[in-house]
């Protein structure tokens, strides 16, 4: 970590596809996501040796996940869900101790996944396809696959969901990102049938709920937007930075201490803050503040103490210092 030496490096042959999975070390064990079946995403776990990289076992598990996150509770068990709802919790040796959920295998539904709370629950979101009205928040029971509670969303569910705490004395929510996705750079003709299916502009929201029951808490939706094409997509970028973001829906929400919520945009790239400051359950205009970027977003920005930092797709980088 001081002086960037490589300690070891291994090839392993495991194909990977083009989304962003993520990598978790734990006990030893770095695990990330491959692909077997699929064209692309990740439809299995692979896991090597955090001392030297040395592949230890594989996990098929045939349904697809994409941007691959995998949570661990801290009792070497794995868990994570794929884009069309299916949750998985498997052992650090690779072995299934359950299943849960609706099974696709093989399809990719939405750009979607699932987190875990501190209260022993998993939940995913998801979509089991673009055709269907199956917008869903699911919360399981870490300990056996068991359905807490289950509820349908109200708009197009195609991210992965935020747990946290709504300041120190709020209660624990899970945040569902709704949203279209925006598209990369199309002529005119076909942006305007598109925006047309959709009622003449592209929508995203974010829906707090009671992490324990799935009663709503709040719900925030930014600005509709009357484009397809995320803001700043269209404009000259650096050759390095290539020709298109082609961003989810949102960004997933990022939950601060004090119970602030930072939502980042696809669409008009506005950073937005969010706090139901009154706790009546309704976020009026004075409880979002917003700074606009005029890049669409496709991560969330990331926090430190008395620190914010928020990257666009395109542009500068912006820091924020209390």
């Amino acid at each position: 970590m001081n002086t960037g030496t490589v300690n070891w490096k291994r090839d392993l042959d495991v194909k990977h596809g083009g989304d962003a999975e993520g990598m978790l070390v734990d006990n030893g064990i770095i695990f990330f996501g491959g692909r077997t079946d699929v064209p692309d995403g990740t439809d299995t776990v692979v896991a090597a040796n955090a001392s030297d990289g040395s592949f230890l076992w594989e996990y098929f598990a045939g349904e697809t996940m994409w941007n691959f996150s995998p949570s661990t509770p801290g009792d070497d068990t794995l868990l994570f869900s794929s884009t069309c709802g299916a949750v998985f919790r498997i052992s650090f040796g690779g072995d299934l101790i359950w299943k849960a959920g609706p099974s696709h295998p093989g399809e990719m539904c939405v750009p979607a996944g699932g987190a875990l709370g501190p209260n022993g629950i998993f939940y995913a979101e998801y979509n089991e396809g673009e055709s269907t009205m199956t917008d869903t928040l699911a919360a399981y029971n870490v300990a056996d696959g068991s359905l807490v509670w289950k509820r349908n969303l109200p708009y197009r569910a195609a991210q992965y969901p935020a747990v946290g705490k709504l300041g120190p004395d709020g209660p624990l929510a899970v945040l569902a990102p709704l949203g279209d996705n925006a598209q990369p750079p199309m002529p005119k003709e076909l942006e305007d049938a598109m925006l047309a299916s959709l009622g003449g502009a592209s929508r995203n929201m974010v829906m707090a709920m009671d992490a324990a029951t799935g009663a709503t808490l709040w719900i925030s939706e930014e600005t509709p937007y009357p484009h397809m094409v995320g803001a700043g997509e269209l404009d000259e970028h650096n050759i390095t930075d290539g020709p298109v973001c082609y961003p989810d829906a949102q960004a997933i929400p990022l939950i601060s201490g004090d119970g602030t919520v930072y939502s980042s945009s696809s669409h008009h790239g506005d950073l937005r803050a969010i706090k139901d400051s009154n706790k009546d359950g309704v976020i009026s205009p004075s409880e979002v503040s917003t700074f606009e970027t005029g890049k669409c977003f496709l991560n969330s920005p990331s926090i430190a103490p008395g620190m914010l930092v928020a990257a666009p797709c395109w542009g500068p980088m912006y820091v924020f210092k209390n």
